[in-house]
């Protein structure tokens, strides 16, 4: 009996490694928790031509939405741990909604991170038709000590709202939070003056910033945005200690072994590396960012801990 034990667990040993060598052998499918045309969906489908191109292996973009994206992490957090099914979570999906609600799954537990993908600045835009006299975040904090101003965003919890709130907290302005179904229908209001500001991801702003139809105030990073490099970041403009960014993750189910976790997150850095995909990426608002699996999961637990305070100082009730 123990030889026959030793054997199965010898055979298991060899069998992984020589499974994970000859991955892929079929076609993967990345998970998109969102809706097709929105920033993840066109990050998600871009790596997915340029992985699959080197792999030999389609990579099949798969959109699973609903329940602000914890439908689609939850099918992966479930699925086999083979590496034929993959997450391209983002900083709402990962960092925010374990604070915002109770989950099926442990963000930290049943997923294996595979890299850092890309990081995106947020900005605080206004509509220059309904402010013009608005140049700077210092006239925009003045207006906003002087009178109640309304910012919307895609909900209770999101990156917007939690932006919002931090820009009270710092800047002592009163501001007062609208929710909306989603992002669209913030911008569109905002367009239209039905509320005074946002604080967007600069990949949602910049092409409506670009027309005219938007100003852009500040960006939200510690560094200038290489995308907007003439716009200042709030801290520069004089908001301390004022740092909000988006972020996406390429993430395997916990499990997965870690030679094919290595394979995908080599695939990923020369993915990102090419630099039609570097010039594409930085057009559209977002830094590519590579990073080793272990960078990954050491990022993602700090992200969590500071939306989870960011969530705290919202008064935000997990649901």
């Amino acid at each position: 009996m123990l030889m026959a034990a030793l054997s199965v667990s010898l055979f298991t040993q060899v069998a992984t490694p020589a499974r994970a060598q000859d991955y892929p052998s079929r076609s993967i499918t990345l998970v998109i928790p969102f809706a097709p045309g929105g920033a993840t969906d066109s990050l998600g489908r871009l790596l997915a031509q340029k992985m699959s191109a080197n792999m030999g292996q389609p990579i099949v973009v798969e959109n699973k939405s609903g329940a602000g994206g914890s439908i689609g992490s939850n099918f992966v957090a479930r699925a086999a741990p083979d590496g034929y099914t993959l997450l391209l979570g983002t900083s709402s999906t990962l960092g925010v909604n374990p604070w915002m609600f109770t989950l099926p799954y442990d963000v930290q537990k049943d997923f294996e991170p595979i890299s850092v993908v890309a990081s995106g600045e947020f900005v605080l835009a206004i509509n220059p038709t309904a402010h013009p006299d608005i140049k700077t975040v210092q006239d925009f904090i003045d207006l906003g000590k002087q009178q109640r101003l309304t910012y919307g965003s895609a909900g209770h919890g999101s990156n917007g709202h939690l932006g919002g709130v931090l820009l009270a907290q710092r800047s002592n302005a009163d501001l007062v939070h609208v929710p909306y179904k989603n992002q669209a229908q913030a911008q569109n209001d905002l367009q239209g003056g039905h509320v005074d500001f946002m604080i967007d991801s600069i990949s949602n702003v910049v092409e409506t910033a670009r027309s005219g139809a938007l100003r852009i105030l500040a960006t939200t990073a510690r560094t200038r945005s290489t995308v907007l490099p003439e716009v200042p970041t709030m801290i520069e403009a004089g908001i301390d200690d004022y740092e909000l960014i988006g972020w996406y993750m390429l993430m395997a189910p916990s499990g997965t072994p870690d030679a094919i976790v290595a394979k995908l997150n080599a695939e990923l850095v020369k993915a990102l590396n090419l630099p039609d995909v570097e010039e594409r990426l930085r057009f559209f608002g977002f830094n590519p960012r590579s990073s080793t699996p272990a960078q990954a999961g050491e990022f993602l637990n700090d992200q969590l801990n500071g939306f989870k305070a960011l969530v705290e100082m919202a008064g935000v009730k997990k649901e």
